[in-house]
């Protein structure tokens, strides 16, 4: 499957406005994957790295990978990298519940079949009772 180049071009200006802002501005979205709406913020790999239980373990080595992604930036990422992600799925309620509560998720781009700029937001008293 192709990459949307648009896409390439959002998450590209986003890691970047993340690195000359130190993480100041944020830019949320919403992909469809796999049938499924991912919402959450575009966070840089590094951020994604450190969001993992295992990484105060490594904190001295993400900082050299961050450092090196940097570096090695492509104009053309094929990766995306999200925060306080919460996945809608058909029929269902949003997993989990909060954006509060939200994780952090990877994905390839190849893989998104459509985006959104933005959250997706769901009022909880809005949503019918199961």
């Amino acid at each position: 499957m192709s990459v949307d180049p648009l896409l390439q071009f959002i998450v590209n200006a986003a890691e970047g406005l993340l690195d000359k802002t130190e993480g100041q501005t944020k830019t949320d979205i919403t992909v469809m994957c796999g049938g499924m709406l991912v919402s959450g913020t575009i966070c840089t790999p590094g951020d994604y790295m450190m969001s993992a239980p295992f990484t105060d373990m490594l904190r001295d080595l993400v900082g050299k990978f961050d450092d090196f992604l940097k570096i090695g930036r492509q104009e053309s990422p094929h990766l995306i990298h999200l925060t306080g992600v919460q996945f809608f799925r058909p029929g269902g309620s949003p997993l989990p519940p909060t954006e509060a509560l939200g994780v952090s998720w990877r994905g390839r781009l190849s893989e998104i079949s459509g985006f959104n700029m933005g959250r997706m937001v769901v009022d909880p008293l809005a949503m019918p009772l199961r």
